[in-house]
Formats: structure tokens, C-alpha cells, sequence
């Protein structure tokens, strides 16, 4: 049976789709506000959080900027299991000191909030074991603390919200949100339950399958139930794993434990949209190709599209991209990506569109200029000079992001270049964002 593509995909954190925070009052001298401050101190102090209170959402925030620093300019800091500060990795952790501090808020940006610096945290160990560098128990440790939050996420955002499968089906914005967070937590959840037989060397199968036991019996009322049938199909490849272990995941997959509300009274709906997804993802892996590595420039190294038409100066290798579509007049265009994201979210893509004749009849907005920005959110834009060729750029602020953004008109469309960076790490990834847009190479045709 073909594995789905979900079965593989990239760890990618859950984006629960309707953000509506509700009020919270908290008095300034609350035991909640001071707990608060305490934590806003320690993490301005740049320390870990002490283990010998309760942590709050800013807490694990904090844990997420250390990591985050650490995962760029020392490696070696990275917390470990079992390392000297195995304590504060045990409360980072911890399902009840996740559960606390969730509890701990009415405030449901806050609880995405916490969601977040979670999921990059997973983010970071996941990325350390993609590249076969160990951090399994740590990968595993932090994955499993992300899949009870997101589950958490789900039940009070279902709660507060009053969701049901009539109300989703008449608003179509918290439908594709709910049908998203459960696609990429089904999704995250197999990535890391398979990480044994996909990185034997750095995932120990026992360990994975013990740490990741409680949490799965959460997980399963959120996947299909032709995703429970293929987890356990995979279950039996783990042939060297304890019997017990796996026949324990697979008793907490099996098809009698009943399936979320929202997931049961919406079935064809999550099919479908998980059939999309399937083909998108499958689709990029099928065009993925093999970037030429032009040369080093400064601490990095510029990367070109396979047939040189464009570069950009990367830390790490992107990855090439090629699709080939149909316009709305029947004319064919070629789409061209290089790009790369990385485990805290900082992107950095160059997508250009190609066609052997203009678009007819013109597009209203004029295609690749300021009026492209405006659509993506731009306060403003500005024309810039590339070539000898007029191009716009902005700056785009959204709730959590902040990007870069330029387009330049090409052959009868264009380039979109894109650095996007989360806000809570700007200070350190703006000047990078604004080095890779200005590093990148256009060979203009005729």
C-alpha cells in the first residue's frame, strides 16, 4: 500500500486557523501577575526559568528565545535530557506543567501563544535529528509536549467558540482552520511516532513508542481513520521495538476509540482537504531538484536555480522547485522556486513566473508591481531600480510576522522574493532577512 504523503511530511507547528482572544483581568498584584513578572524578570536576566514554581506561558516562551539562540550561535547549549540542566528540560517537558500554564490564561492568543513556542521548540530537536546529529530523546521529549498542547488548543478553542460541524459548514474561514490544525497535527504526530525507522541511529523505537504512549491515546480522536489503519501498519516495521510497546500504540490507535466530534460530524470534509494537501505535498516533492552551489560569499553561500536564471546567498542549502501549470487564457506557465524555512520560522524564497506571451486580457492590478504588495498587506511600497528594471518593495507586518517583500516585473510576469521572520526573534533575523533580499541575482531575458 502507498504510503500517504502525510506519513512524511515535514514538521511543520499547528496553526489553529480562528484566533479570537477573549478578555482577561488580572489584578497587578495577583499571585498570577506576580508570577508574570517573575518570569518576565528571569527571562530578561537571561536565565533559565527556576523549577521550583509553577511556569507560565512566558516561561516557556523564554525557553523558546534560549533555544532559539542557542540553536544559531551554540549548539552546544542545547539542553539535554539528561544533561546538566535535565531538571529544566523535565519542566519544559512536563504534560502537567504544559497543562498548568495553559490553564493558567482565559486569553485564547495567550494559549496560542504557548502553542507556538512549543511547536518551534520541536522544531529545533527535529531539525538536529533530520540532519542525523542525535537529540532523538530530546525531539521526542519536546514533540510529545507540543501534540498535548495542541490538543488542548483544540478542546478549548471548541469549547469557548461553541463549534460544532453545522457551524463550521456555514463559516468557511474556521472550517479550513480546524481542517489545517488537525491535517499538520495528524501529519507532526506520524513524523515523529515513525522517526525510529526513518532515523534508527539517533531515535531509539522503545523510547519513542514509551514517551509517545500517553499522548497518542489524545492524538487518535483527531486522525482518520484510514490515517489510525496506516500508523499501524507502519507499527509493524518497527520489528526490532519491544512487542509490548507496540502492541500498547497500537491498542491506543485502535478504531473503537472514538473520533473527535469535530473530526466525525466533518469526515468528507477532512478527507477532501487532506487529499489536497496529499497531492500539494506530493506534487512539490516530485519537482523537487538539485540547486548549484555558485560559490561562498562571506559566512555563506550563494545558491543558484538549476538553470541559473536566479541566486541568493543562503546559509544553508534551499531547495529547487519547478511546476509547470495552465493561465486562464490556456498559455503555460513555468513557476520556479528556491527557497528554504527553517526550524524557527525564518524563510527565505525566491518564486519566479514565467510565460512566452502577456496575460490576455491584462490582469486589472497589473501583475507583479506595487499593487501585488498592497494585495499581500503592505502599508506602503517603494520603487526600486534593479537592472535598470522598475521593481517594489515593502515591509509586510502581520500578527506574529514580519517580512521583507520585493517583486520584480519578468517575461511577461515575475519574482516574487519573500524573507519572512517571526517578530519575537526581529532584532536578530531582520538584518538577515534584509542581506538574503538584497543578495539576490535575476539574469533577465530579452
Amino acid at each position: 500500500m502507498r504510503r500517504a504523503c502525510w506519513l512524511g511530511s515535514s514538521l511543520l507547528f499547528l496553526s489553529v486557523g480562528c484566533r479570537e482572544p477573549t478578555a482577561e483581568s488580572t489584578s497587578p498584584t495577583s499571585p498570577k501577575a506576580e508570577a508574570e513578572n517573575e518570569a518576565v524578570e528571569t527571562a530578561s536576566a537571561g536565565l533559565y526559568p527556576p523549577t521550583d514554581r509553577a511556569w507560565t506561558i512566558v516561561d516557556f516562551e523564554a525557553m523558546r528565545d534560549r533555544l532559539v539562540a542557542a540553536d544559531k550561535d551554540a549548539p552546544q547549549a542545547m539542553l539535554r535530557a539528561d544533561g546538566a540542566d535535565a531538571a529544566v528540560f523535565g519542566r519544559l517537558t512536563d504534560a502537567d506543567a504544559v497543562s498548568a500554564a495553559a490553564k493558567s490564561t482565559d486569553d485564547t492568543e495567550r494559549l496560542l501563544d504557548l502553542g507556538q513556542a512549543l511547536g518551534t521548540i520541536m522544531q529545533l530537536y527535529g531539525a538536529r535529528v533530520a540532519r542525523a546529529e542525535g537529540f532523538g530523546p530530546e525531539y521526542i521529549a519536546t514533540a510529545a509536549a507540543f501534540f498535548h498542547i495542541a490538543v488542548i488548543q483544540h478542546e478549548t478553542l471548541a469549547e469557548r467558540l461553541g463549534l460544532t460541524p453545522t457551524s463550521l459548514r456555514a463559516n468557511g474561514v474556521r472550517l479550513e482552520g480546524l481542517q489545517q490544525s488537525r491535517y499538520w497535527l495528524a501529519s507532526t504526530f506520524a513524523a515523529a511516532l515513525l522517526s525510529p525507522l526513518v532515523s534508527p541511529d539517533v531515535v531509539d523505537a522503545d523510547m519513542a513508542l514509551r514517551r509517545l504512549l500517553p499522548v497518542a491515546r489524545d492524538v487518535t480522536p483527531m486522525l482518520l481513520p484510514e490515517q489510525r489503519i496506516a500508523l499501524r501498519a507502519e507499527l509493524e516495521r518497527m520489528s526490532g521495538a519491544d512487542p509490548n510497546q507496540r502492541a500498547a500504540m497500537a491498542a491506543a490507535l485502535a478504531d473503537d476509540i472514538p473520533a473527535d466530534p469535530l473530526v466525525a460530524g466533518l469526515l468528507d470534509e477532512h478527507r477532501a482537504y487532506t487529499r489536497k494537501q496529499d497531492e500539494q505535498v506530493g506534487a512539490a516533492m516530485a519537482a523537487a531538484d538539485t540547486p548549484i552551489e555558485v560559490g561562498p560569499e562571506g559566512d555563506a553561500i550563494r545558491y543558484a536555480y538549476p538553470d541559473r536564471s536566479f541566486s541568493a546567498v543562503y546559509d544553508t542549502p534551499p531547495v529547487a522547485l519547478r511546476q509547470v501549470s495552465t493561465a486562464q487564457d490556456g498559455v503555460e506557465i513555468t513557476t520556479k522556486t528556491l527557497g528554504r524555512r527553517d526550524a524557527v520560522g525564518f524563510t527565505q524564497n525566491i518564486t519566479c513566473l514565467s510565460r512566452p506571451s502577456p496575460l490576455s486580457p491584462p490582469k486589472p492590478e497589473g501583475g507583479f508591481d506595487a499593487a501585488m504588495l498592497k494585495a499581500m498587506g503592505a502599508a506602503s511600497t517603494k520603487a526600486i531600480d534593479i537592472s535598470g528594471k522598475t521593481a517594489w518593495e515593502a515591509e509586510i507586518a502581520r500578527s506574529t510576522t514580519r517580512a521583507i517583500v520585493r517583486v520584480v516585473p519578468v517575461r511577461h510576469a515575475g519574482c516574487l522574493i519573500v524573507a519572512e521572520y517571526p517578530e519575537v526573534s526581529a532584532t536578530v533575523l531582520q538584518p538577515k532577512a534584509r542581506a538574503f533580499v538584497d543578495s539576490v541575482q535575476l539574469r533577465f531575458g530579452d
